[in-house]
């Protein structure tokens, strides 16, 4: 497992949101999300209160689901065995830390496995939960809510939630959200590209003008924008970057000496130096690529990297609207 431990972060209370009685992480109830994406499993237990949200424990599984859907269509038996194992002992250790009913969300290889169906009638048999496989505006709605910490976003914001699989791009021009969904992933991408660890100075060449392209394509150009990028690749281009480490800030000069870095230093050296798995480490290059051509196509200089994403929205939407918060989402983030 890859454990992360966060410090409490605060964020500002939605005033028609948070569990009575709760104004301090230490007396607030317990929250818990897992989420399955292209690279991994992932579960976040935290306490959600009015006016702060402390993780209580971060930690992922890679399972690669992106790149077996991408080769054959769907989740076969044994990936199949791997998740239900990863998801049984998360939703137990969840349980353990005195969270509530641990709220399992899907991404992009659930949306796209032809046999989706039947592995997630297989969960719930074999784990007793339900997974709850997002649409993209889900998914970018969720993003949001956790990267704004739990506020209603700042019009000129913009969330780039970079994911293995896909990209979700989160606008709020005029205060009401609008997702575009990106088919590039930094592993997706990657696989596209990269046949060499370090990769090779063309294969960084076709990563960045595979992104600039596909960017170009999808995204509206309406800011200048507050640039947010979050999910695994983005926080950890931050972290192998010297000044990005203090700040969480990805400017151009800055990816420019990340990249520069990757050419010369294989995957195992990354994982080791700075406690990274090698998976996310060998598509760190795609990631970085993606990151400039968004900044690119929104014409800024710098994006914000930040842990605060998916899992952080699931749980403050679920501790804030109970059983309903899909229903809800657009309320919580102040689409309607």
């Amino acid at each position: 497992m890859e454990v992360r431990d966060r410090p409490p972060r605060a964020i500002p209370a939605a005033a028609d949101a948070d569990p009575p009685g709760a104004t301090g992480t230490s007396d607030a109830p317990v929250a818990a999300a897992i989420d399955v994406g292209a690279h991994s499993a992932h579960l976040l237990v935290a306490r959600v209160a009015t006016s702060s949200l402390e993780t209580v424990a971060d930690t992922s599984t890679p399972l690669g689901l992106g790149a077996v859907v991408d080769a054959e269509g769907l989740v076969p038996r044994e990936a199949a065995g791997r998740l239900i194992d990863a998801l049984r002992t998360y939703v137990a250790l969840a349980a353990e830390m005195g969270a509530g009913p641990a709220v399992v969300v899907g991404t992009e290889p659930l949306r796209r496995a032809a046999n989706a169906g039947r592995v997630l009638a297989r969960v719930a048999a074999e784990v007793r939960v339900a997974v709850h496989v997002l649409g993209q505006e889900e998914e970018g709605l969720l993003t949001l809510l956790g990267a704004a910490r739990g506020r209603r976003p700042d019009p000129a914001m913009v969330v780039a939630d970079i994911g293995g699989g896909s990209t979700e791009v989160v606008t709020t021009t005029g205060g009401r959200p609008r997702v575009t969904g990106l088919a590039l992933g930094a592993a997706r991408l990657s696989a596209r590209h990269v046949k060499h660890d370090p990769p090779l100075p063309e294969e960084l060449a076709a990563l960045h003008a595979d992104a600039r392209l596909n960017a170009a394509a999808a995204l509206d150009v309406d800011g200048p924008p507050d640039l947010v990028v979050v999910g695994g690749t983005a926080s950890n281009l931050a972290k192998v970057g010297d000044e990005a480490r203090t700040d969480g800030l990805l400017t151009r000069d800055r990816l420019g000496r990340i990249e520069a870095m990757l050419l010369v230093t294989p995957a195992s050296e990354l994982s080791a130096r700075f406690g990274i798995t090698p998976q996310r480490a060998r598509v760190l290059a795609a990631g970085a690529a993606i990151v400039g051509a968004i900044l690119d196509r929104y014409a800024v200089d710098v994006a914000r990297a930040t842990d605060d994403g998916l899992r952080e929205g699931v749980v403050i939407a679920a501790s804030r609207a109970g059983l309903a918060w899909r229903d809800a989402l657009p309320r919580l983030v102040g689409a309607v």
